[in-house]
């Protein structure tokens, strides 16, 4: 029968790895949850950064270096909130 010898691999599969002491720890777990979520605030911040390039240089035709000054964004500022 079929499902005597699935339940036989299952559970040959799960004494191998019971022997390599592999209890209850996925390959996916490469990094630990503190460097996965820096390495996602990195990214999010480089993204945003790229995107204000883009956005003030290219389609505002403007200097893209302008986006580093002070005076871009107290002048945005004033705008929006004055």
């Amino acid at each position: 029968m079929p499902g005597k010898d699935f339940g036989k691999e299952r559970e040959t599969h799960l004494s191998a790895h019971s022997k390599n002491g592999v209890k209850g720890k996925n390959k996916g777990d490469a990094l630990p949850l503190s460097a996965k979520i820096t390495i996602i605030v990195l990214m999010l911040f480089a993204s945003m950064l790229i995107g204000m390039m883009i956005g003030y240089g290219i389609l505002g035709k403007s200097p893209v270096g302008d986006i580093f000054s002070i005076e871009t964004w107290t002048h945005l500022f004033a705008l929006i909130f004055g």
